[in-house]
């Protein structure tokens, strides 16, 4: 079993989203906040990442991470439920954490 995070892009757009659904994420706006060309732009600013992990191919989870260059913020994270209590969430949140001292 191959298990790897990695940084997402806009071509994974709906995969995360589906994700986000999946794991019971509720407050997803995909018209707003959440929108293709919403997170293109958040992209664009270098001010934030989406950190994926994969299970043998499986997207899942994921973190959204940003910044304003003085405080650092940790979004939606979110597992699928068939792989949570595998410790995901806190693999995600130590590479979020790296991601932002790097920053």
């Amino acid at each position: 079993m191959a298990v790897t995070l990695r940084t997402l892009g806009l071509e994974d757009y709906d995969r995360w989203v589906e994700l986000w659904r999946r794991a019971g994420l509720d407050t997803v706006r995909d018209k707003g906040r959440d929108g293709r060309e919403s997170m293109a732009r958040q992209f664009a600013s270098g001010r934030v990442v989406m950190l994926g992990l994969e299970d043998d191919g499986v997207l899942a989870g994921v973190l959204l991470v940003t910044h304003d260059e003085r405080k650092g913020w940790l979004n939606r994270l979110a597992v699928l439920p068939e792989y949570r209590h595998r410790g995901y969430a806190g693999r995600l949140v130590r590479a979020a954490e790296d991601w932002l001292r790097g920053q």
